[in-house]
């Protein structure tokens, strides 16, 4: 595994946890519940793509017809936590950095 490749895992790690942790608060909170399915399709998201990361590739199925990693545009349209934002841009950006060569 290179280096590009391990930071760009390190990366979405953090998506993750951030996600799982924004997730148990909104499991906690009445007003934020809604968002719960959403935190963890972010999630599950995050695991498929760590997985093929894992398993050498850097193309990912179902991410649209656009070089990116595919989190960006689904996540921007409920979340409205400014970290988690920047966490997944972060990803993408890397990404798109990486498909750049």
């Amino acid at each position: 595994m290179t280096d590009e490749v391990q930071q760009l895992l390190e990366k979405l790690s953090i998506v993750r946890n951030m996600a799982r942790e924004l997730m148990i608060s909104a499991v906690e909170s009445e007003g934020d519940k809604w968002r719960v399915p959403f935190y963890q399709k972010l999630i599950d998201g995050v695991d498929r793509r760590a997985e093929v990361l894992g398993k050498g590739g850097l193309v990912f199925p179902n991410a649209g017809n656009s070089a990116s990693i595919g989190l960006y545009k689904g996540v921007s349209e409920w979340c409205e936590d400014d970290q988690l934002m920047a966490a997944v841009a972060d990803v993408e950006s890397y990404y798109l950095e990486l498909q750049a060569g």
